[in-house]
């Protein structure tokens, strides 16, 4: 969804382009990315920002292709916000034209790029308080350089978002660099400041920065974050309002006065930023999604299949910049209908990462291919020849934009750095978790406290990146017996963290079917327990197994709705009889 900023018109696009570097290869990847965002498929503004690109001295002949995949692939990072930030800097100033209460447009209003740091302050009586704020900001800085571990690294800067802004101007150029080199590459000191010459970093001024602080553990640092951080705000607080003070004075409209209180309360909050929307902006807001929703090509653009067209029809798939989740007991096959997930949706041309917790990376290839080739680990361990099979699987899976991760002690934040990884390196559309409640996370609390920070972290990353997450959930209280009758689960059942329920946009339940008392575990029912984009039911569908240990999913006739939520859908009764043998999906 294009930037609720209004959009500069062609000719701005190329007085902001000439205040950015083209060399800067960072900066020519944002460019192209973030003009698709918010001009999509706007072949004009495509050309601009290759003029733009082609003054660069380092310039290369395969640069076009990348450019064109950057500007009109449909997973986008960032937005015009960013470039405007980014040309501020280096002196920029946008003319914007503000509506009069007459209806006149003809007035011009400067907007002036607001401290993205902590200046140093004209008053003598706050530079006290200004050293104070760069001395702690400076054990921050050489933890990061030199003291902390790999994990811990990550998870500061993970934790650290926009806060940024609370370092002093020079610090913030260094904490920036280290968070965009760890985006992209494993820790090393030399090897980033051999990189950080491209971002005008001097090895020289890092050590005159943090030549008066000394190393500290990672508890001890959080401490200074805190300290700096109030102080930063105190500082800003300041600075702000005595420019308030200024232009109250100076008889600065009331509106333009109100907006600047708006600002301090904005730019010095701890919380994440909330989208505001008023007046005319809100019915705009409300078209967008409606044109969004009803146009098939760009709907592809809002969520990512799940493989499965029964799944497709019901809820159009899973829903970008949103976490879903799959719960299920033990046992029912999450790990294999996570592989199945993973293995269709990539061979339709998507970007896929599994990350298992529970697996090795080797376990999880083998059932992909048992899945995708229809056949049984019994099968193999009795000779059965698979020598084509796995010809067939390699020649598929080769040309997929798959990736997986696994492995037992991985971390939350090993997900997280992987992510951003994959993001700036080509893109990624659809992350899934097996299982959620092993990912380890460093939280001292209660199981469903971690749990709950930890779902916040997967809701985060995925509004970031504008990625679908699918998590899968094991459930902990088996199906009870009231009055003679069964109860089934519900997501208030899943093991140690029913508070993660509130974050998710979709949660999808899997429970075996029984006969005569016994449980078959070669079908399941599946509820819709919440969605946030259709009807909740009862009974949507049913997953049976396949040969080859996947699932085939059947939508049923006569789901029972529980909640009308959203967008009203109508379920798409198939009229398939289940009492029939299925064929396989494939």
């Amino acid at each position: 969804m294009p930037s609720s900023i209004s959009l500069p018109s062609n000719d701005e696009l190329e007085v902001i382009l000439e205040h950015l570097d083209a060399n800067n290869r960072d900066t020519w990847v944002m460019v192209f990315n973030a003009l698709g965002k918010d001009y999509p498929n706007n072949e004009a503004v495509f050309k601009i920002a290759q003029a733009w690109a082609s003054h660069a001295s380092n310039r290369k002949k395969e640069d076009e292709k990348h450019e064109r995949n950057e500007f009109f692939k449909s997973n986008h990072i960032a937005g015009i916000g960013a470039i405007i930030t980014a040309a501020q800097a280096n002196g920029y100033k946008r003319v914007i034209q503000k509506e009069e209460k007459t209806g006149k447009l003809n007035k011009n209003v400067e907007i002036k790029k607001e401290p993205s740091a902590v200046t140093k302050p004209l008053n003598e009586k706050d530079i006290s308080d200004y050293d104070k704020c760069a001395s702690e900001g400076s054990f921050i800085i050489r933890a990061l350089l030199y003291s902390f571990q790999d994990e811990e690294r990550q998870i500061f800067l993970s934790d650290l978002g926009s806060d940024i802004h609370f370092f002093v101007q020079e610090q913030q150029k260094i904490v920036e660099a280290v968070r965009k080199f760890c985006y992209v590459h494993k820790w090393d000191y030399k090897t980033f400041i051999s990189w950080a010459k491209d971002e005008s970093i001097k090895e020289s001024d890092i050590k005159k920065i943090i030549s008066k602080s000394t190393a500290c553990s990672y508890d001890d640092v959080i401490k200074h974050y805190k300290d700096m951080r109030d102080i930063g705000v105190r500082l800003i607080i300041v600075e702000r309002a005595q420019k308030l003070i200024e232009d109250a004075r100076a008889k600065k409209p009331i509106a333009e006065l109100k907006e600047a209180v708006t600002s301090i309360e904005r730019d010095t909050s701890l919380e994440l930023k909330k989208d505001i929307l008023r007046k005319n902006e809100i019915a705009r807001a409300a078209s967008q999604e409606v044109a969004e929703l009803s146009n098939p090509a760009t709907r592809k653009k809002l969520y990512v299949t799940t493989g499965y067209k029964a799944f497709d029809d019901r809820f159009n798939g899973f829903r970008r910049g949103e976490t879903s989740i799959i719960c299920a007991y033990s046992g029912a096959g999450k790990t294999w209908l996570g592989c199945e997930i993973a293995r269709r949706t990539a061979l339709v041309g998507l970007k896929v990462a599994m990350f298992s917790a529970e697996m090795s990376a080797q376990s999880i290839s083998f059932r992909m291919m048992c899945t995708d080739q229809n056949i049984t680990q019994k099968q193999i361990m009795n000779g059965y020849p698979v020598e084509q099979n796995l010809k067939a699987f390699e020649d598929t899976i080769s040309k997929s934009g798959l990736t997986i991760m696994a492995g037992r002690g991985m971390s939350i934040y090993d997900v997280e750095n992987e992510v951003k990884r994959l993001v700036y390196s080509g893109g990624l559309d659809l992350l899934i978790i097996d299982y959620f409640q092993i990912l380890e996370m460093k939280y001292r609390g209660e199981m469903w406290e971690r749990n709950k920070a930890m779902m916040q972290r997967l809701v985060r990353l995925s509004e970031q990146n504008n990625l679908a997450t699918l998590a899968f959930v094991q459930l902990s209280r088996p199906v009870s017996k009231k009055n003679g009758t069964s109860n089934k689960p519900t997501m208030y059942d899943i093991a140690g963290g029913s508070g993660i329920v509130h974050d998710v946009a979709l949660s999808l339940i899997m429970i075996p079917e029984t006969n005569n008392g016994t449980k078959d575990i070669t079908r399941f029912q599946i509820d819709i327990a919440k969605s946030r984009y259709c009807q909740a039911g009862e009974n949507e569908f049913t997953a049976i197994r396949t040969v080859g240990g996947g699932f085939n999913i059947i939508k049923n006739t006569e789901p029972t709705v529980l909640i009308n939520r959203g967008v009203s859908m109508q379920p798409n009764t198939s009229n398939v009889n289940l009492l029939h043998k299925v064929p396989l999906q494939r």
